[in-house]
């Protein structure tokens, strides 16, 4: 029950049946939306009143621009720290996000390490089950800093939720609480934790991929420090303060000369609140957007992140996570149906462009093809083996007679792609150029019949 009345969840909305977010329970639950209202609801009633007792206020204003030049003014002030905060926002929710991600690839790689060790399991199952309540402390710790708070203050990271922390050392909690730099040295545990199953052959792969663990944890604490800079460093106060002035100097003007142009008092309200109301709107949005950590309706639910996050650990260690499938048939026979299933298509690339052969040529193959196999695609077998041989054939003998054209030319080059290229080199002699021009007939034709046997001899042949 505490729990429920101190976490705030963020505002999750769909727009309505007439696609508009505004039609919400939650628009007028809104810090910014009513504040906001009160103030442009008395502007509003200012200027009806100066309109209906002051009707002679048109003969002091002489100026028709005064209202447009004072507005534009305050809402360039305004747009713009409107713009930051929420670009703020924006970049602060990505770097928790990444460094979530973080957390958890690191967990992943290490638990995978594990799989090569020698060890007893008992050992291997401590570093795990250590490791993942490691970082689901360490991610609450640095959520609760990211709040802000200060000293006295109740901070939400006292109610996140973490990985079974009554399997840890209540010891080391303890002392945990009465520190001021929790995350750095949460972090440290993890990274001694790391070193100590090294030494204990609990993880024993070489080292250029065991840098991988360090590399992601050190990320994360990068990206942690990243975001505290939003936290620590607010938008500037001279500009705010000026923004504010602006905004209440506004307030009080517009009436007048609202007044001063309109004819009729209802007029009078309507344009003054408009007015008002959204300046003062985007000013408030902009202060409930400049630190997205502080836990308020519409901040990030890091409560909720810090319960996907452990989620996730807890995956990593299931059995159906550390048990990959395997192939349920034999590997010659799935590779040969990925060789049926892939096909590679032949480009020549030079500078003489006469001596290519002809794309209509080519289309018109394809479309006898189609033709000779049928709609319905149910040809025999011995059909498709007699067209794959006839068309390898014409292929080989028009490839060779372009070949032949081609010894004279400066340069040019060979491609097989599969939707990018496999291979893209120089050609170097014409025994290398045939033998990649039967191979691509080869592997274009291997899907009409032609098994790995068959294509083994073929291959043997050219070479």
């Amino acid at each position: 029950d505490i729990l429920c009345e101190v976490v705030v969840a963020m505002i999750r909305y769909r727009p309505s049946l007439t696609g508009l977010a505004c039609f919400n329970t939650w628009t007028l639950k809104l810090h910014s939306f009513r504040f906001a209202f009160c103030v442009g609801i008395f502007a509003g009633a200012a200027s009806v009143l100066l309109k209906v007792f002051l009707p002679q206020i048109d003969n002091t204003v002489t100026s028709q621009t005064s209202y447009s030049a004072l507005s534009f003014l305050v809402s360039i002030l305004v747009v713009f720290r409107t713009s930051q905060a929420y670009s703020r926002f924006s970049d602060g929710s990505t770097m928790v996000h990444q460094m979530m991600g973080l957390w958890l690839e690191s967990a992943s790689t290490a638990v995978a390490f594990c799989r090569s060790s020698s060890v007893a399991e008992s050992e291997i199952m401590n570093f795990q089950q250590s490791l993942v309540r490691f970082l689901s402390l360490l991610n609450a710790m640095i959520l609760g800093e990211l709040e802000g708070k200060e000293n006295g203050e109740m901070q939400l990271a006292a109610f996140y939720e973490l990985l079974d922390a009554e399997a840890m050392d209540l010891r080391a909690l303890e002392h945990l609480t009465d520190m001021d730099e929790r995350p750095v040295v949460v972090f440290q545990w993890v990274q001694s934790l790391l070193v100590d199953n090294i030494t204990a052959g609990v993880l024993c792969m070489p080292a250029p991929l065991l840098t991988r663990v360090f590399q992601d944890l050190s990320l994360g604490m990068e990206k942690y420090h990243e975001a505290m800079k939003y936290v620590e460093v607010p938008i500037p106060f001279p500009y705010t303060a000026t923004a504010e002035v602006l905004l209440v100097i506004h307030t009080l003007m517009a009436p007048v000369l609202i007044s001063a142009q309109a004819k009729w008092f209802v007029w009078c309200g309507v344009f003054t609140f408009v007015s008002v109301f959204t300046l003062w709107s985007l000013h408030f949005i902009a202060t409930e957007l400049e630190n997205p950590f502080e836990g308020d309706a519409n901040d990030l639910n890091m409560h909720e992140m810090q319960a996907t996050l452990n989620r996730r650990l807890a995956v990593v260690l299931h059995r159906t996570s550390s048990n990959h499938p395997r192939l349920s048939i034999r590997p010659t026979v799935a590779a040969e149906r990925m060789t049926k299933l892939r096909s590679f298509s032949f480009v020549v690339n030079k500078h003489d462009h006469g001596s290519l052969p002809s794309r209509v040529s080519s289309r018109m193959r394809k479309s006898e093809r189609e033709e000779f196999l049928g709609d319905t695609g149910s040809a025999s077998m011995e059909n498709r083996s007699l067209y794959a041989k006839k068309d390898a054939s014409a292929r080989s003998s028009s490839r060779k007679q372009s070949l032949c054209e081609e010894a004279s030319s400066p340069r040019s080059q060979v491609s097989f792609k599969d939707g990018g290229d496999i291979f893209d080199s120089e050609r170097s002699s014409p025994e290398l150029d045939e033998f990649k021009l039967h191979v691509a007939a080869v592997s274009e034709d291997a899907p009409l019949g032609l098994n790995s046997r068959q294509l083994d001899e073929m291959h043997r042949t050219v070479g």
